[in-house]
């Protein structure tokens, strides 16, 4: 997701850069600019978790809670930046042919794959156990998440 994140924003400055709208091009203008300044910051707030994860990881430091958050606020940050994209594009931005599109979509299938902020907490397997009982102590209703019964289909035609 990370990757497709910054791939839209590059793809959103290029573009500014090149549409001109009043005479000028719309990379001038300063909400265009504080929009790209908010996607380059959401890439670069994920780009540095999922490098802390990784480094934890590879140094034999507890990481599964750095690599759930790295998870959790990637998905996140890649649904704002392609959502924002593809407001910036403009009607070119959501059609089929062009690759931001694919970015989006994408972006919004992984966050609901993901779950909310709740189901990917480390202790989330723990709190919906089951009691001696056999009554389940999670807040949420029983049954399966929806990451592990949704499929995503590829359209093959």
């Amino acid at each position: 997701m990370l990757g497709c994140a910054r791939r839209a924003m590059d793809m959103t400055v290029d573009n500014a850069k090149r549409r001109h709208q009043f005479g000028r091009p719309i990379g001038m203008f300063q909400a265009v600019q504080h929009h790209s300044a908010d996607m380059r910051m959401d890439v670069e707030s994920a780009s540095l978790l999922v490098w802390s994860a990784l480094w934890r990881a590879a140094h034999a430091h507890p990481f599964t809670r750095h690599a759930l958050m790295a998870a959790w606020h990637t998905g996140e940050a890649a649904e704002r930046v392609t959502k924002t994209a593809v407001q910036l594009h403009g009607g070119i931005g959501f059609m089929k042919e062009y690759p931001l599109h694919h970015f989006y979509r994408r972006a919004k299938a992984h966050k609901l794959r993901l779950g909310t902020l709740a189901t990917c907490s480390p202790n989330s397997a723990t709190r919906s156990s089951p009691t001696p009982s056999g009554t389940s102590t999670a807040s949420s209703p029983p049954g399966p998440r929806p990451s592990t019964t949704m499929r995503i289909r590829r359209n093959t035609a």
